[in-house]
């Protein structure tokens, strides 16, 4: 799940596979948190972060547990939304912009 203003990954839910209810509760838990949107935009997710998720990730590690997939996500997001800079924000990260 990303915030199309900053380009914020807020989520990435990982399993073998999601449910309706599931997908419901992730947007439920963004949005407790983050507040609640007033669209939202239903995709196959920006393509560059996507790209960038599979060449830094699933094309790098072969992933024993689904619990190691979402420790090992969950650095690289706090990375990808925290410390990285993005041209497409004049060189800010998402947190920064």
């Amino acid at each position: 799940m990303v915030d199309d203003f900053n380009w914020e990954i807020l989520d990435i839910e990982i399993d073998l596979n999601l449910s309706a209810q599931r997908i419901v509760r992730v947007l439920e838990r963004v949005g407790i948190s983050r507040g609640y949107p007033a669209m939202i935009r239903l995709d196959n997710g920006p393509e560059l972060i996507s790209q960038t998720y599979r060449n830094e990730l699933l094309d790098f590690f072969l992933f024993r547990t689904l619990n190691e997939a979402r420790e090992i996500t969950g650095r690289w997001l706090m990375e990808y939304n925290n410390e990285r800079p993005h041209e497409s924000l004049n060189n800010l990260t998402p947190e920064e912009y």
